[in-house]
């Protein structure tokens, strides 16, 4: 088991499939890989997302000590234990079916392989020279992967997008899908144009998506999440999460809060329609960001740091 071998193997398949040029999706073990290959091939690399990833994985204490003991002395019973953190937030029935899976795709000492092979891994320089448009994402409740540490990978790497989404779960099929499919598809629309850049470089104290952005927009208008959610063609529900990231990330506690906190903005007033929005950056972030126009509805443009 080798992480240089994936590597090879993912870039021999790109060959193999004749594509000139990708969009790869790292989600957990699966994002050092990802970013490797972005790393040797940057021009075959459209755009690069990676979810539920630390930029330094946690090391195997006396907890993984012993889950590795059960693994190794009874599979069957050890399968649904795993299951259960890696689904956390998941009804029995998918974290039963997950616990199957995992039966029957490797053996115990498989598992334990696979599992101790992401342990203590520090991505940090590698994170540093990536230099495709990439997406970090993470789910708050995520006791494998803890929202700063994701945050801290967006930082490191240049002109990176970094995105909270609620849930538990670190299986990224699990949970609420349908917000994170807004994200990551909102997010691939920009990057695939480098040349009209769609993100605002990560920081310690995060930074806007695209929606979140546009959301921002529409609460600073006076608009309610009924109101928003029906302008978006969103549930109140998402609207409601993109709210809760966005007080988040800016480091406030209300609606409020949120709207003071962005400088030099213009916002359409309520009830107008305008043909341009105008982006807002947290005051920490502005020194930072070269200013450039907005591209407007659905999504704003913001400049990317070198």
């Amino acid at each position: 088991m080798s992480h240089a071998a994936d590597v090879d193997v993912l870039a021999g398949l790109i060959a193999h499939l004749k594509l000139r040029r990708v969009s790869l999706y790292g989600p957990s073990q699966g994002g050092p890989v990802a970013m490797e290959y972005a790393d040797r091939y940057p021009q075959a690399v459209a755009s690069l997302v990676l979810f539920g990833m630390s930029l330094v994985s946690r090391a195997g204490g006396p907890t993984w000590m012993a889950l590795r003991e059960l693994m190794l002395a009874d599979w069957s019973v050890a399968a649904p234990a795993v299951a259960a953190v890696l689904c956390a937030g998941a009804d029995q029935e998918e974290q039963a079916t997950f616990a199957r899976l995992l039966q029957a795709g490797a053996t115990a000492e498989m598992a334990v392989a696979l599992l101790a092979a992401g342990q203590g891994r520090d991505v940090t320089e590698l994170a540093d020279r990536v230099r495709v448009p990439t997406l970090v994402a993470c789910r708050s409740g995520d006791r494998l992967t803890p929202a700063e540490s994701s945050r801290l990978l967006a930082a490191h790497i240049p002109g990176s997008e970094f995105a909270l989404l609620d849930g538990n779960a670190h299986v990224h099929y699990l949970g609420d899908l349908d917000s994170f499919a807004d994200v990551v598809l909102a997010f691939l629309r920009g990057g695939r144009r480098p040349a009209d850049p769609a993100v605002v470089p990560a920081g310690p104290a995060g930074a806007l998506t695209g929606r979140e952005s546009e959301i921002l927009d529409l609460v600073a208008g006076g608009f309610t999440n009924a109101a928003i959610a029906e302008r978006l063609v969103l549930s109140v529900r998402t609207v409601e999460r993109h709210t809760l990231n966005i007080y988040t990330k800016l480091g406030v506690r209300g609606r409020a809060e949120a709207v003071r906190s962005v400088t030099g903005t213009l916002v359409p007033r309520r009830g107008l329609r305008s043909s341009r929005h105008i982006c807002r950056l947290p005051q920490q972030q502005r020194s930072r960001v070269p200013a450039r126009p907005c591209a407007g509805a659905p999504m704003c443009t913001r400049g990317r740091s070198s």
